[in-house]
């Protein structure tokens, strides 16, 4: 069964972090309001980059983080493409 949106849904009080390697790549993923996928961006920096999430969830059958910080905020990146809070 797949279903679409957003499922089983953490969402933090404090701000969280996040870390996309140094030259790896990652897709952060703007939903639109009827949970299809709006805008795609690639992301992929020469050194480490840390971002802040306030929210975790299953988002169209995939464990994704919600960003909060700079020109990202309110995408969602693939919780298995990111280092959160150093693990």
């Amino acid at each position: 069964m797949f279903l679409r949106g957003e499922h089983i849904t953490v969402a933090y009080k404090a701000p969280r972090t996040l870390t996309i390697a140094a030259n790896a790549s990652a897709e952060a993923i703007d939903y639109g309001a009827n949970g299809v996928a709006g805008t795609l961006k690639t992301l992929k920096y020469p050194q480490a980059r840390t971002l802040q999430f306030d929210r975790r969830a299953v988002v169209n059958g995939r464990p994704m983080v919600r960003i909060t910080s700079e020109e990202l905020a309110g995408y969602w990146i693939p919780a298995n493409q990111v280092t959160t809070d150093g693990h």
